[in-house]
């Protein structure tokens, strides 16, 4: 079986997300002085209400390392194939993180791959509602 993992950049529709379960990082926000946990803290409406009265540009962060490390080890503890597709590495250090975090599972037996997108939102998010789409056909990773 094949799991994917994108995060919040990809803006790909919770109801996909979860008809297909996908599993969905998200990204950390600070607008001002509030940190926000993307898709966690705030829907999108109340995001874009909350940026329009801001005097202040948002600014994003990556997951921790711990949370990608602890999703990767609970979805693929049946020894599932991972393929997480990050956001850009041009714009974010998840790329470099989540490879990093899964050279060291793949060396206990995990199957993990990390593609880095290098692109943003429905850039990531359609490619994967295909995937996700062929893995339900039976489609296998090579």
């Amino acid at each position: 079986m094949i799991k994917l993992i994108v995060d919040t950049a990809a803006d790909i529709p919770k109801e996909f997300t979860e008809k297909y379960k996908i599993e969905v990082l998200p990204l950390i926000i600070t607008l001002g002085d509030e940190v926000i946990t993307a898709d966690k803290d705030l829907d999108i409406s109340s995001y874009y209400k909350k940026l329009k009265n801001s005097t202040e540009f948002p600014k994003t962060s990556q997951v921790p390392p711990q949370e990608i490390e602890d999703l990767y080890r609970k979805i693929g503890a049946d020894r599932s194939s991972i393929i997480h597709i990050t956001i850009s590495s041009k714009g974010s250090g998840t790329f470099n993180t989540a490879s990093m975090i899964a050279r060291e599972l793949n060396n206990e037996g995990f199957d993990i791959t990390v593609v880095d997108s290098m692109g943003y939102s429905m850039f990531i998010g359609k490619p994967v509602m295909i995937a996700a789409e062929m893995i339900e056909k039976g489609l296998q990773q090579e």
